[in-house]
């Protein structure tokens, strides 16, 4: 018991850079870790024993120790952690009407998102995870079925064929965010290896044929001169006869 109230919070800390989302998830998860949840949601019960209230301010500390000094003012007078906790979510994401005015921009940005000519595979999956990933904070009910159908269909032409090869051979009802991008890179990966063994052995092929052209060239080269050397004996010993 001693140990539990030692814990240090060694995630990042809120401040006026660091996406407040980002931070709640990882601080709702590390007060769950500690079993101190139960203090924010549903938070300090009224006629709660000295042990309680104790583990209460233990949570209110984590709270203290992930915020920077800037963000601290406003938590500064909480006397519990679920006022530490609710004045920071109202602070920073807002009423219900600004939360919802805010996933209605999340939802325009995701839906208008498609993968540029630039992007790697990677690089796009990042992209979309991390919008669903906000948009799930504010409510948003996003499975990944859902995410799964938009990314197969605004990958661009050039994909078409990989697209397709996975809509045949797998169940998109439960193909997950994460096996898609595995299974879509390496269906990638396949093809840019055939590709270049293609052009490998193109390039090969290519070498072999000026060899064997610049050996024919050498040959024919070699055979003129024969000729023209046995053409000048002839005539010069026919000149000799006749005088």
């Amino acid at each position: 018991m001693a140990n539990t109230f030692n814990i240090v919070w060694s995630g990042p800390k809120l401040d006026g850079k660091l996406d407040y989302s980002y931070w709640e998830t990882l601080m709702s998860i590390h007060l769950k870790a500690q079993n101190l949840w139960n203090f924010i949601e549903p938070g300090l019960q009224e006629g709660a024993d000295a042990a309680q209230q104790r583990r209460d301010q233990l949570a209110l500390s984590q709270i203290h120790q992930g915020v920077d000094y800037t963000v601290f003012g406003k938590i500064a007078n909480a006397k519990s952690a679920k006022e530490a906790w609710n004045t920071l979510k109202l602070s920073y994401k807002g009423v219900d009407k600004a939360q919802k005015a805010k996933l209605q921009s999340l939802r325009r940005e995701y839906e208008r998102y498609e993968m540029s000519s630039s992007e790697t595979v990677e690089q796009y999956f990042t992209c979309v995870t991390d919008l669903v990933n906000k948009m799930r904070v504010y409510g948003e009910d996003m499975p990944d079925s859902k995410v799964v159908e938009k990314i197969l269909r605004t990958m661009p032409m050039k994909y078409d064929h990989v697209v397709t090869t996975i809509l045949e051979s797998h169940d998109m009802d439960t193909m997950t965010i994460a096996e898609l991008q595995g299974t879509m890179e390496s269906h990638i990966s396949r093809i840019l290896e055939k590709s270049e063994k293609s052009t490998e052995k193109a390039l090969k092929s290519r070498v072999n044929f000026n060899n064997v052209a610049e050996s024919n060239r050498t040959q024919e080269g070699r055979g003129r001169g024969f000729n023209f050397q046995s053409r000048g004996r002839g005539s010069f010993r026919g000149r000799g006869r006749g005088n």
